[in-house]
């Protein structure tokens, strides 16, 4: 029996393919208008990202007293300037390539063009702690060239930042100098105790850079027990490696000026027994360096203190008296 029309042709249609099957894919969609105008506006964003990751890393090897050599330092100052100045072709607008670039120029010692570079960054940077490493950075310049009252400004600035724990203890630090600077050793001292307070000694430069810097003050504000009883705790604390973090401290956090790193290493060098010559080549080498006249003149103090020691250990001992 042959099947009826319309059940012939229902069977027929189900054995064909659905019509959703037969529509052809919906085309591609257009890219967001935002990511079209990003990409006009910026063309060299991804190029720009890696340079800056580039930068950022060797920011903080120079940073690091552990980080490179000497020489190395050199390269990677030369080659920072190099990669900040091209991201600024780029992109010159970039917030963070206005602040490497600055930041480079500092290291390369330009404390012009690192200033005028920097204060444009601040104008539009957040809170935080590159905001707080350009204050320190402008503020540092300032107070080499002789603006102690600007500087105060800008460090208690940065100090007020919440940033990291390297960038707190170099703003303390300048801070304490700015403030030393404008006379008001209390203030210098304050903060620097403050700082100590902060940052417990814990084996790291960070812990011991604020140490060395109250020593200093103390010093030359002739306060000379406060200054060797700093030294001489954090001595007993550090044990066999006080003179490594002191000179560890010292590379990371430099004084302002270039100079008192020869007072900074020459304090250290005099509280440990066997340094005594290292100290003395110190203090000769800050008064050859023509600091301010007073603080030569406590450095030529502590000289002539050493050669008096040195002089005592070379002398011949007393030949024992004989008896008849």
């Amino acid at each position: 029996m042959r099947p009826a029309p319309l059940a012939a042709l229902l069977i027929a249609l189900a054995g064909l393919p659905a019509a959703a099957d037969m529509m052809p894919a919906p085309p591609p969609r257009a890219p967001e208008p935002a990511d079209f105008w990003a990409k006009v506006l910026h063309p060299h964003a991804r190029e720009v990202g890696e340079t800056l990751q580039q930068l950022e890393i060797a920011l903080r090897q120079l940073d690091d007293p552990y980080g490179a050599t000497d020489r190395s330092r050199v390269d990677l100052v030369r080659n920072g300037v190099r990669m900040a100045r091209y991201a600024r072709t780029l992109d010159p607008g970039d917030p963070d390539v206005v602040y490497f670039a600055g930041a480079f120029a500092d290291a390369a010692g330009r404390a012009l063009e690192a200033e005028r570079l920097l204060t444009l960054y601040l104008r539009s940077a957040p809170a935080g702690a590159r905001r707080a490493d350009a204050l320190v950075r402008i503020g540092r310049i300032a107070l080499r060239q002789g603006r102690a009252a600007d500087a105060v400004d800008l460090l208690r600035q940065a100090a007020a930042q919440v940033s990291d724990r390297f960038t707190m203890v170099r703003a303390r630090v300048a801070l304490a100098h700015a403030y030393e600077a404008t006379g008001d050793v209390g203030a210098a001292v304050a903060t620097l105790r403050e700082l100590n307070e902060q940052v417990p000694l814990d084996g790291d430069p960070a812990s011991v850079a604020g140490h060395v810097a109250l020593a200093v003050i103390y010093d030359r504000d002739q306060q000379i027990t406060a200054a060797f009883d700093v030294l001489l705790r954090l001595r007993t604390a550090m044990d066999s490696e006080y003179v490594r973090l002191a000179d560890d401290a010292l590379r990371a956090f430099p004084p302002p000026f270039a100079i008192d790193v020869h007072y900074y290493r020459a304090l250290v060098y005099e509280t440990w027994p066997y340094l005594t010559v290292e100290a003395h080549r110190s203090w000769r080498d800050y008064e050859a360096g023509g600091g301010p006249p007073d603080l030569v003149a406590r450095a030529a103090a502590h000289r002539q203190a050493l050669e008096r020691v040195l002089e005592a250990e070379r002398r011949p001992p007393p030949r024992p008296r004989r008896h008849p």
